[in-house]
């Protein structure tokens, strides 16, 4: 299963070493996207470039995926996350 992995490489919060290099290494299917000089927060601070990206990678084709229902992993239960953490954790189970 094909999972996009998106970071911007100026993040100066989260460097792009230590967080979407290795996920897309550890992440079987995983493709990554470096948004050039994005910051951290690339959904919202870069929206339209990920807006962009996104489509592009769900772009209908003629082998359609099935469609999964979300389940937060465990350690995330009743975690309070922002909209942001929640797609990113989405991201990864797709």
């Amino acid at each position: 299963m094909q999972t996009p992995i998106l970071h911007g490489d100026d993040d100066q919060i989260v460097p792009i070493k230590d967080s979407a290099l290795l996920s897309s290494k550890l992440v079987k299917g995983a493709t990554l996207k470096v948004i050039p000089g994005a910051p951290h927060g690339i959904v919202s601070t870069v929206k339209d470039k990920i807006n962009a990206e996104l489509l592009a990678f769900f772009k209908p084709s003629n082998e359609a995926a099935p469609v999964r229902d979300y389940h937060p992993p465990v350690g995330l239960r009743g975690a309070r996350l922002t909209r942001a953490h929640a797609f990113c954790a989405f991201m990864l189970r797709v």
